[in-house]
């Protein structure tokens, strides 16, 4: 992940590489990934994706307008975005910070 310029650049692997602006983000927080729905790049086509490499440190960003993704070059739409990361708590500061809340803003599953 990497926040510049008021985007969020996510990648996962090869297969997803998108730019989410701040601004469009109307929730971060920790959040669960069920271990049915699997691992890698997932979407149920619906408005759902995820880019999941572990079933810990899951968080979801809820956008305000969904917007179009590609997964494994496949146009989804998507509205809640969920994220395996080694490090949530540091996303959830940073996209805190950049929206100029107080960091606890985010932090609330």
């Amino acid at each position: 992940m990497q926040l510049q310029d008021g985007e969020l650049r996510v990648r996962f692997g090869p297969m997803f590489d998108e730019r989410i602006p701040v601004d469009n983000i109307e929730a971060a927080e920790m959040s669960r990934w069920p271990r049915w729905a699997g691992v890698g790049p997932r979407s149920n086509f619906r408005g759902v994706v995820g880019l999941i490499g572990s079933y810990d440190g899951i968080v979801r960003l809820t956008l305000k307008e969904p917007m179009e993704v590609h997964v494994f070059v496949v146009p989804v739409s998507c509205h809640r975005l969920y994220l395996s990361l080694e490090n949530p708590d540091g996303l959830l500061g940073e996209i805190s910070k950049a929206r100029g809340e107080p960091p606890e803003a985010t932090k609330a599953a």
